[in-house]
């Protein structure tokens, strides 16, 4: 986020940036933690705010750090081709 940045802006702004897609009428999916631990206690926090775009414009772009960016459908995606968060996100949100 951007200092002063409402949440769904930041949502719109970052879709842009790593995407090349505009998007719009954003529904809250959920807020979840992600939390790391090793033997000494929490390694890390993160919280990510999840939402679902109503509306998409644009051509799908992959960003400067990725080597392709596709589309999936929700039943052709595999745990194996997932993160742990993003798997356990898309569950929750009840699209996996």
């Amino acid at each position: 986020m951007e200092l002063g940045e409402s949440v769904e802006d930041t949502v719109k702004r970052e879709a842009k940036e790593e995407t090349g897609l505009r998007v719009d009428d954003l529904s809250l999916l959920g807020v979840f933690d992600i939390i790391g631990r090793n033997e000494m206690g929490v390694t890390h926090h993160y919280i990510s705010v999840c939402y679902k775009a109503g509306r998409v414009e644009g051509d799908l772009q992959a960003g400067h750090d990725v080597l392709e960016a596709r589309w999936f459908s929700p039943a052709d995606l595999t745990k194996e081709m997932l993160t742990e968060t993003t798997y356990k996100i898309l569950r929750e949100a009840r699209i996996l």
